[in-house]
């Protein structure tokens, strides 16, 4: 008889503030040392899976869980949050939901404090886990002051500190960049060698194929299929579409036809986070139609941002339309959506300051797939679908740009597509919008010009298909 790590056997979950069961009857069987990918659209219930297994749903979150959860032959599906966490490590998709300290050496320390190890072999584990993620230029940094990429760094590396036997990740690649995902894959290898078992939520999916040894494929809260490595990956793009998944293989095949094109000027503009850190913007003069701001994590992305929105000193200007670009041409969506939630309702929040009519709510919200949404609390939804009631907001506010950071994290196949055309149709309706992020997928389907920063420096070009298709394989080479 083979002996399984972990079994979800006829497990439902229910949360207080939702009708339906968020989780259905789901019997699962891992084997320890296996790496399973829970894909499905997003609100498929792939968080809420996470939520149950680490104990959230019911100790944090009141949830109704019946069924039970076998890990080595225990039930832990009524066990506290605290004596779970002793052997199953969890990483969110929004870092900052597990950060307890302010700065990143206390942060990457505590997860080990708290589960009671000594001080030397706390030593050794730090000492390690920087090495394996090459962290030192993190070390002793205040955690407010990082990128987004930077924090989920930081909260991958605390938690495989621990040594858990069994690692939960809940769209943890959303926030890295291609060469972060590259040294998150390589460590989740080298624990898979040693024996520990992986749960991973994800949407990109390109990066998984040769790591990942069985797909669970949810959909609205019920396991409907579960494929073996090369069964999945003959799924055809079509199929995976028809899941509202995304391609297993990167692809720069769009024909990209915006209707509007604007007058795009930088004269000597600089955005400074602080003395030791300041991104300048080489000088430009051109027509685009939207843009796309790349570079790795912590190079300047959401820093050159912030100056153009005025948020953080700056120097210089940039134009659109010979029009210097100030804080009221412009709305942003945050990085971390959930610091712009505020209403009871997603109806409401969506409308919140702004003077759209019902109607053009109403459009939106169905264009988002957030229609059956409406009266939810926002705060309870999933990632995907938070991320969406504040790109709705954004996008009923009128101004004449629209500023995007990492607007695809959590997003599945068809919100994604969602996304790109509504970029489109703001571009129709002569609204710029800049998109900061590592989604190639999403500057493919709806980006014409490319900034990227590099080593404190921002250069600006044509997206071309060839060029992003060559960068694409230079960074993702060895993945």
């Amino acid at each position: 008889m083979e002996n399984f790590e972990l079994e979800l056997i006829d497990v439902s979950v229910k949360y207080p503030s939702v009708s339906d069961y968020s989780l259905k009857n789901i019997n699962l069987k891992i084997k320890k040392g296996e790496i399973v990918a829970i894909v499905g659209q997003s609100g498929s219930g792939k968080t809420s899976l996470v939520r149950t297994i680490n104990g959230l749903s019911n100790s944090y979150y009141e949830a109704e869980v019946t069924g039970e959860i076998i890990f080595q032959g225990h039930d832990i599906s009524q066990e506290e949050i605290g004596d779970i966490a002793q052997n199953i490590g969890t990483v969110f998709q929004n870092p900052r939901a597990q950060f307890f300290n302010l700065d990143t050496s206390a942060e990457l320390i505590f997860g080990c404090e708290n589960i009671g190890l000594p001080t030397k072999e706390i030593k050794n584990r730090i000492s390690a886990v920087i090495k394996e993620f090459n962290l030192e230029e993190l070390i002793n940094r205040d955690i407010f002051y990082l990128s987004g990429g930077e924090k989920q760094r930081i909260a991958i590396a605390e938690v495989m500190a621990m040594g858990p036997e069994i690692l939960l990740l809940d769209e943890v690649s959303s926030n890295l960049d291609i060469t972060e995902i590259k040294n998150l894959k390589a460590q989740l290898q080298k624990m898979k060698n040693i024996g520990v078992t992986i749960i991973i939520n994800e949407h990109r999916l390109y990066w998984l194929n040769d790591l990942v040894d069985t797909y669970v494929y949810l959909h609205n809260g019920e396991i409907k299929e579960i494929y073996a490595k090369n069964e999945f990956l003959k799924l055809s793009q079509e199929k995976l579409h028809l899941r509202e998944l995304r391609n297993t293989i990167m692809k720069f095949d769009v024909e990209l036809n915006l209707k509007n094109t604007f007058d795009f000027k930088s004269e000597s503009f600089s955005s400074l986070r602080n003395e030791g850190f300041q991104v300048d913007i080489n000088d430009f003069d051109m027509k685009i139609g939207s843009l796309g701001i790349i570079g790795k994590n912590g190079s300047g992305k959401s820093t050159f941002v912030e100056g153009l929105l005025g948020l953080i000193k700056n120097k210089g200007s940039i134009f659109l339309n010979n029009k210097k670009i100030i804080t009221s041409m412009c709305s942003y969506v945050m990085q971390d959506v959930t610091r712009q939630l505020f209403k009871e309702s997603v109806k409401k929040e969506v409308l919140f300051y702004n003077n759209a009519s019902e109607d053009m709510m109403e459009n939106i919200l169905k264009l988002l797939n957030l229609d059956e949404k409406r009266e939810r609390h926002p705060q309870s939804l999933s990632g995907g679908e938070k991320q969406r009631v504040v790109i709705a907001n954004s996008l009923l506010s009128g101004k004449q740009i629209c500023i995007m950071d990492e607007p695809t994290s959590g997003l599945d196949y068809a919100n994604m597509i969602a996304l790109a055309k509504i970029i489109k149709i703001l571009n129709e309706k002569e609204i710029l919008v800049v998109v900061i992020t590592h989604d190639f997928e999403l500057l493919n389907l709806c980006c014409d010009t490319i900034l990227e920063i590099e080593d404190g420096t921002g250069k600006i070009y044509r997206y071309e298909k060839e060029r992003m298709q060559r960068k694409f394989d230079s960074l993702f080479k060895n993945l």
